[in-house]
């Protein structure tokens, strides 16, 4: 934190650079509060509080405060009239002289606005314009809820590779918890060399920040051997190895390969259901 040290009783003459450190020590700390919600906000910008409907007159708005690009901005009260086809109302930033502010500089006759105050204001603009700040722009409140929220997913069904049955848990600080099962169809996976692909559209982008490994290895449960007489019971039940990789792609991906551990062959009846459970992170 920036403080300008005062406590010298006026033994210290004030000049126009510590004013200036003293306004910016104050913006970069405002400033500092407001970054960790600029990346959920649109075009850097969010209402802090007020700018709502006027119950009280029609097409009014209350006075507020806003985030534009970073910086906070007050909003004085004002009429919401009807927009024009092909035209939209945007935010725009108004620079305004405060009265009391107008100062005589010693050098020069000319007298110069000293207090400014730089308020934002909806204005109306061609459609055509894309470079601009919308006026629908979310609230603070609704950006806390929003990324606080855990939102669970289910999501089932049958591709050629096989079936799956999964959860998607979002948490916060972007990233998901997956739990559930796999069913590869087996016929694809028989040879040891084949890459099973099951995708399962998800509802969100995915990275490659994977919290619990990349690679999740496990182990198939086998059923349709208790004809071969002579196995011990655990080998009746595991013949194959598994890997399962995870590809962020559009939709999501697993990617299955499994090899033979028992030299008993390959079975049509053979199948089982690989657990699923790992932490990865959105895009």
């Amino acid at each position: 934190m920036k403080k300008f040290e005062s406590n010298y009783y006026g033994l210290l003459p004030i000049y126009l650079a510590d004013q200036r450190f003293i306004q910016d020590a104050t913006a970069e700390q405002i400033e500092a509060l407001i970054a960790p919600w600029l990346p959920y906000a649109t075009a850097n910008s969010f209402i802090l509080t007020g700018v709502e409907p006027d119950i009280e007159i029609p097409t009014g708005y209350t006075p507020g405060w806003l985030v534009i690009n970073g910086k906070i901005y007050r909003s004085n009260a004002f009429l919401a009239t009807v927009v024009p086809a092909g035209q939209q109302r945007v935010w725009s930033i108004e620079e305004n002289n405060i009265e009391g502010g107008a100062k005589i500089p010693k050098r020069s006759l000319t007298p110069v606005e000293t207090w400014k105050e730089y308020t934002a204001k909806p204005i109306l603009v061609s459609t055509e314009e894309t470079e601009v700040i919308p006026f629908a722009l979310p609230r603070l409140s609704d950006l806390i809820t929003e990324i606080q929220r855990q939102t669970y997913f289910t999501r089932s069904g049958s591709t050629a590779n096989g079936t799956y049955k999964l959860q998607f848990l979002q948490m916060k600080d972007g990233y998901v918890h997956c739990t559930g099962s796999l069913w590869p169809a087996m016929e694809k996976v028989s040879d040891p060399n084949v890459t099973c692909d099951i995708a399962v559209p998800v509802p969100f982008t995915l990275d490659s920040d994977f919290r619990e490994g990349f690679d999740f290895l496990g182990q198939i449960t086998i059923f349709g051997v208790d004809a071969i007489p002579g196995l011990p019971h655990h080998e009746q039940l595991n013949g194959y190895k598994v890997w399962v990789s995870f590809a962020p792609l559009v939709p999501f991906s697993f990617r299955i390969s499994i090899e033979e551990i028992t030299p008993y062959g390959y079975s049509d009846e053979h199948f089982g259901a690989i657990p699923v459970n790992f932490i990865l992170k959105l895009a």
